[in-house]
């Protein structure tokens, strides 16, 4: 997949403004290769911080507008799975379904690349969530 492809997947989920500074929904989450790619070698070369996110700053996030596609789909779908816990939210967040659908075809469409382990967290995922996601 191209990143142009996954661009059109972001393209898909509404945005919506975070809580100034918040990061505490960061956490380790996979990349693909393209959206890894995306990032300088400085980035990528950041020491992993335990379940916290490598690219949490004291503002923010650091790479905020190459984030992966699990941070964009946070708080903008209506599944409390990934429902912001200070209630931020688009206008007119995605449906469970449509939040699904665009994850089923960001993972048929790419190799997902894990930059912690590379061991395919969200094909596990996937197979975990298989009756949902595809």
């Amino acid at each position: 997949m191209s990143l142009i492809q996954i661009q059109r997947q972001y393209e898909r989920i509404p945005t919506f403004q975070c809580k100034t500074g918040c990061t505490e929904c960061c956490g380790n989450v996979p990349f693909t290769k393209e959206e890894w790619d995306q990032l300088t070698p400085e980035e990528q070369a950041r020491p992993t911080q335990g379940l916290t996110c490598r690219f949490k700053g004291d503002s923010g996030c650091t790479i905020y507008d190459r984030r992966p596609m699990l941070c964009r789909l946070f708080g903008a779908v209506d599944d409390p799975k990934l429902t912001c816990w200070h209630g931020c939210r688009p206008e007119q967040p995605l449906t469970k379904m449509q939040g699904l659908t665009i994850m089923r075809h960001y993972l048929k469409l790419q190799r997902i690349y894990d930059p912690l382990t590379d061991d395919g967290f969200l094909s596990r995922l996937a197979k975990i969530y298989q009756h949902e996601i595809l």
